[in-house]
């Protein structure tokens, strides 16, 4: 199979979940004899780093190869508010028919989305169906690509939205938790404003147009979807409440990379970590408050600094929050912290296993965290927010799980002090076991057969 993925973006620039997971899919096909081709939003830096591949007035392309992937990095130049929202410009549909024909390979049997944004939306779509007739296309939601807050959170709490998306609904939403209106006068206004379209128009009046093209585009995305992968029983429900037909979503497990099922010596009954003399904790992500970073500092922060307690930290210090930076200028002063900066996998694994508890304090829907699974496979217990994929594996994994309340400083205070290790083994599945039904699904579609997993 020829396989093309469009993504958010990609390594060496992203370390994310979802960069994880698709460099290990590509990989894992590319073993089987496909051909795979990753084309990815880009940052600035990207273009500094490598030469221009294609550029025109709408895009801006370049391409590397990193650990054997074919990778297409990608900017859209001068987009506005409206394009953001609807994802579509006439013009890149052309360009990216352009940019396909520059390419060693041109045609696809698989187009496997992993993002739904501007540069990464209906003029990439549009340009491969018109090149490839037969193309499948196959989407998989790893971020919350069909909420206008990209949240899936109602309102301005953190509680699961359950909603069936609607251009007054969303704008309440929108208004309530990004303009800090109360949630009733955020739905009288939304109920009252009318669809205003013109560009000229300020963007309050303009909202409920807006966001109405934002929920318009997905449905017209999910027009052309085959097949959607989703990682929890509750991004089904999403897809369900924004009228997705059932038989198109496919529910898989996460699998973890080797790396974290390789060391079973310490998941022991005797484990060693029963008998440390200092409990050790693990943040793994992006330094960003939306991953509930700023709330876990806030915490520790306040915590007494204790020999007993050690608090370790892997990710990019890259910070573009104030507060955020300024929190973790005083966090470097403590003692009981440990910053590793950015690791690899391996790396990761390896600082996972000695570690007594991986915190997640997410305050987003995290749609099913690759990382909780990592965690349980080492051996790991969890601390997490009551929220979206984390309240979902908490009851997968019982007996090595707790939850926070969402971006609760006592009620992580509270879980934090309380915790207690406990040497349960819960067997996750291995990355391979998901990358084989993904494969399978592939050759589904191509043969026209239904597959149950």
């Amino acid at each position: 199979m020829n396989i093309l993925m469009p993504t958010y973006s990609f390594y060496p620039y992203n370390f994310g979940g979802t960069e994880v997971y698709i460099a290990g899919l590509a990989n894992f096909l590319q073993l089987q004899g496909h051909c795979v081709t990753v084309i990815a939003g880009m940052p600035t830096q990207a273009f500094t780093d490598h030469p221009i591949f294609y550029e025109d007035g709408e895009i801006q392309t370049v391409k590397y190869t990193i650990d054997n992937i074919a990778v297409i990095g990608v900017i859209n130049k001068n987009v506005s508010t409206e394009e953001i929202y609807t994802k579509y410009r006439h013009q890149w549909i052309q360009s990216w028919i352009n940019l396909i024909d520059k390419l060693p390979q041109q045609s696809w049997d698989i187009m496997h989305f992993h993002a739904f944004t501007s540069a990464i939306g209906f003029g990439i779509l549009k340009a491969v169906l018109q090149k490839c007739a037969g193309v499948k296309v196959v989407a998989s939601y790893h971020l919350p690509l069909s909420c206008i807050k990209n949240t899936l959170l109602y309102g301005d709490t953190f509680t699961d939205c359950i909603k069936e998306p609607t251009a007054e609904e969303c704008t309440a939403c929108f208004i309530n938790s990004s303009w800090k209106v109360s949630l009733f006068l955020s739905k009288a206004y939304a109920s009252y404003i009318p669809l205003v379209a013109a560009q000229s128009a300020p963007m309050a009046l303009r909202l409920k147009y807006l966001v109405g093209q934002s929920i318009a585009a997905f449905k017209k995305f999910d027009n052309s979807i085959q097949q959607w992968h989703v990682f929890s029983n509750q991004v089904q429900q999403i897809l369900l409440l924004n009228n997705v037909l059932p038989n198109k979503i496919i529910v898989l497990k996460h699998g973890v990379n080797d790396f974290f099922l390789n060391n079973k010596s310490m998941i022991a009954t005797e484990d060693k970590r029963l008998d440390s003399l200092v409990t050790g904790f693990l943040f793994v992500g992006r330094f960003e408050k939306e991953k509930g970073f700023y709330t876990l500092l806030k915490t520790w922060i306040k915590l007494v600094e204790s020999p007993i307690r050690r608090l370790e930290i892997i990710g990019d210090m890259l910070v573009a929050d104030d507060a955020l930076a300024s929190l973790i200028k005083a966090a470097l002063k403590r003692t009981d912290i440990i910053w590793h900066g950015r690791k690899n996998q391996n790396e990761i694994a390896s600082i996972m296993q000695q570690a007594h508890c991986t915190i997640i304090p997410s305050e987003w829907v995290e749609i099913g965290p690759l990382v909780f699974h990592e965690a349980i496979s080492c051996g790991c217990n969890v601390i997490a927010s009551d929220i979206g994929g984390c309240k979902e594996l908490a009851d997968v994994y019982p007996r090595k799980s707790s939850l926070f309340r969402a971006g609760n400083t006592q009620s992580l205070t509270k879980a934090i002090l309380n915790f207690k290790f406990s040497n349960v083994a819960y067997n996750a599945i291995s990355q391979n076991e998901n990358y084989n039904k993904v494969m399978l699904l592939y050759n589904s579609l191509l043969t026209a057969k239904t597959m149950v997993l």
